[in-house]
């Protein structure tokens, strides 16, 4: 049977896997690999979280690239939420979307009522979320590297997808 689907994505987090296996990451088939329209799923909106740089000294130039990503992103039919990260010494940046994900994927979740809701990311800090979602009637399935994911996150899902086939399957970083 169909089931409809929102992919909601924690961009560092799975960058961050990506790149430490040298991979590059394909955004078009990590989508088409999660919305499997073989089996029926209907992806209602996949959903990506990023951090942006602060613009100010050294971290403007970074900033202007991940305006461009962005933007490239949303040119590929992605919805995409940015937020204003903080600048750490030296010449660095802190910019946590936690709380702005949980937040709009539980309520666009509740809202909309899909049949599923997919989570690209291994971060136990989300472990809350999918509790809440099942409480609504909304299976969760976890996306990510088994080994990076906090057990109260595995403990809390319906389902894990294991992305480590998927990441190993990616061209290598140039």
């Amino acid at each position: 049977m169909p089931k409809s689907l929102y992919i909601f994505v924690d961009d560092s987090n799975l960058v961050g896997l990506c790149r430490q296996k040298n991979k590059n990451l394909d955004w078009i088939k990590l989508r088409d690999f999660l919305a499997d329209k073989s089996d029926g799923d209907l992806l209602k909106e996949m959903i990506i979280y990023v951090g942006m740089p602060p613009l100010i000294g050294a971290l403007t130039e970074k900033r202007e690239g991940k305006e461009r990503y962005a933007h490239w992103l949303r040119s590929q039919g992605f919805l995409v939420f940015t937020h204003n990260g903080s600048p750490t010494p030296p010449d660095t940046y802190t910019a946590n979307v936690d709380i702005l994900m949980a937040l709009s994927c539980f309520e666009i979740s509740t809202r909309n009522q899909p049949d599923v809701v997919v989570l690209v990311t291994g971060d136990g800090d989300f472990a809350p979320l999918p509790i809440f979602l099942r409480n609504y009637g909304i299976s969760t399935e976890i996306a990510t590297i088994e080994d990076a994911m906090g057990t109260s996150l595995k403990d809390s899902a319906n389902r894990i997808i294991d992305l480590e086939p998927f990441i190993d399957s990616l061209d290598d970083l140039k």
